[in-house]
């Protein structure tokens, strides 16, 4: 994976600017050089974790940083991106998601009661079988 690093415009917003790689899925983020308190996300961690407009709300998610590029399960949908190449798998139980779960993302779920990862389980696979329509009636 490659990044940028650059300093923004003296009128531009923020002080550097950080470009993701191409194949990452954001473009880049803007930085400042001053240190700030936490408040100032809480607006946005709100709506993030929160909100029904909100990716991380809607979706269940894991992701891991590596040295090659990103390890992502949204939903039930597995994916590995190191650099060019993607791959992408659809777990189809909730044994199988568990697993992956664990063993890609080092996740215990040992004190979670199996009433309530079948629940969850049985939102996540709606919620893709949902969205799987939703692009088949497109």
């Amino acid at each position: 994976m490659r990044f940028g690093m650059e300093a923004v415009e003296p009128e531009g917003l923020g002080d550097w600017r950080l470009t993701h790689d191409p194949s990452g899925w954001f473009t880049g983020v803007l930085l400042v050089d001053q240190p700030v308190e936490m408040n100032v996300f809480a607006k946005r961690h709100h709506f993030n974790a929160t909100s029904p407009e909100s990716g991380y709300a809607k979706v269940v998610t894991a992701q891991r940083r590596h040295a090659e590029g990103v390890t992502l399960m949204r939903g039930c949908v597995l994916t590995h991106a190191n650099g060019r190449d993607v791959t992408e798998h659809t777990c189809e139980s909730l044994p199988e998601w568990v697993d992956v779960l664990e063993s890609e993302f080092d996740l215990s779920f040992d004190d979670v009661p199996e009433e309530a990862m079948a629940a969850l389980w049985t939102s996540v696979r709606r919620t893709h079988d949902e969205w799987l329509a939703s692009r088949l009636s497109a």
